[in-house]
């Protein structure tokens, strides 16, 4: 039987190895990709995302520094407590939370290099050109550091709220508001590395985002030597850093441990922040070029 003549063969298929000159090896025919199946979309762009963030080295070093130092800090304070015979009874979401305004250093570098890292090596232009729709992109950067952030925030709270059971001998109360505490506390770290992420995209730049959040949350603490009344009895409690302070506060039983504004007012002065920074990075990435 006669073979085919070449011109009435398909352009895209495949010689025979046999019939190959030179007995080299076919090459594959090239795979199609439906346009229907593989589109931008929210869905895809987060995953894209994520999928970063799990393979980004420094994400992940920073996670493990801060639930390796909080869980020490937690069973230093506990054991410290015992060994003085300090009474804490009712005071566990105080002494877990304790440890905010030091920690959340943490979760503004967690944010930071889940955004500026891709400005330092060049790929946010790649980003943009794979889903041009640049709130879309905005927003699943933003939800996958907060996915990522918050599985390791809620890895070392549960820690913390286990060895300090343990260590207080077996018991841990959720009275005084002390759940409602742990788990603002959760929410806090977990949307500061929020905001140090949309920071991150208003600045573009590791060390400028870094820099910026410390300033605003501990050197604005500074204000408090203007001499004025207003400024050291009222502004100075809807600072960042008091902000977030009042959120994780337990219920106040006894004037040491009570805020000057209560924990759902602190609570939402820190997530106006939040939402203010978002709407700041939000706009420098949609309206500026890369």
């Amino acid at each position: 039987m006669s073979m085919p003549p070449t011109s009435a063969m398909p352009a895209d298929s495949t010689v025979p190895t046999s019939n190959a000159p030179g007995g080299i090896p076919p090459e594959p025919r090239p795979r199609v990709l439906s346009p229907l199946r593989y589109h931008a979309g929210f869905g895809n762009s987060l995953r894209s995302e994520l999928r970063k963030l799990t393979t980004l080295r420094s994400f992940w070093v920073i996670s493990g520094t801060m639930i390796a130092l909080y869980s020490l800090y937690i069973w230093a304070l506990s054991s410290a407590q015992n060994s003085l015979g300090v009474s804490s009874q009712g005071l566990d979401g105080a002494i877990i939370t304790s440890g905010i305004s030091v920690i959340i250093v943490f979760g503004i570098m967690q944010g930071t290099v889940a955004t500026t890292n891709e400005y330092s090596s060049n790929t946010m232009r790649t980003t943009a050109l794979s889903d041009p729709n640049r709130p879309r992109a905005y927003f699943a950067k933003i939800v996958a550091a907060a996915i990522t952030s918050g599985v390791a925030n809620a890895i070392m709270t549960l820690l913390a709220v286990v060895i300090r059971a343990l260590v207080a001998g077996g018991t841990w109360s959720p009275a005084y508001g002390n759940a409602r505490a742990v788990v603002l506390f959760w929410l806090v770290l977990t949307t500061g590395t929020v905001m140090a992420a949309e920071l991150g995209y208003a600045l573009r730049s590791t060390a400028g985002t870094i820099t910026t959040a410390i300033l605003a949350l501990y050197i604005s603490q500074m204000i408090v030597i203007i001499p004025n009344d207003w400024v050291r009895g009222t502004l100075v409690n809807y600072l960042p850093l008091s902000a977030l302070q009042a959120a994780v506060q337990i219920d106040p039983v006894s004037s040491f441990l009570s805020s000057a504004i209560s924990w759902n007012v602190g609570l939402l002065t820190w997530l106006i922040y939040v939402v203010t920074v978002g709407l700041l990075g939000l706009l420098r990435y949609t309206r500026s070029d890369i």
